[in-house]
């Protein structure tokens, strides 16, 4: 069925996509979301400024004790991947977006050529 209802993109959208810009498929998008969310992981332990922290409880003394809580992790991660989407023509990052048939996704991600990519949070560990 895949390959049935499988539409191959215009040239000039795989083109841009190769230079960095928006993708052209919805694997395009899974893919340019996954690197970027390696990118940024790649990051946590190493930036000068402790960003792994932000996802942390603090006690008086600044020292992480519990992880916060899904809905705050995941509404920070977007804010973070936000400005690094948006070169890719990922237009919107929606917390808990309702869908058809009663669904529901943690994170929905919409691009430009009309492509949208629901993300459950099991998926980003």
């Amino acid at each position: 069925m895949r390959d049935d209802l499988y539409v191959a993109p215009p040239v000039s959208d795989l083109i841009g996509a190769l230079a960095g810009g928006a993708p052209a498929s919805p694997a395009d998008l899974a893919a340019v979301v996954l690197e970027e969310l390696d990118r940024y992981r790649a990051t946590l332990r190493t930036g000068s400024e402790t960003p792994w922290k932000r996802f942390w409880n603090t006690d008086k003394d600044g020292a992480a004790t519990t992880p916060q809580i899904e809905n705050e992790d995941r509404d920070r991660l977007l804010e973070l991947l936000r400005f690094r989407l948006d070169r890719y023509g990922i237009v919107a990052s929606l917390p808990e977006a309702r869908r058809g048939e009663n669904t529901r996704a943690d994170v929905l991600l919409l691009s430009h050529a009309g492509m949208n990519l629901p993300i459950e949070e099991a998926s980003l560990q």
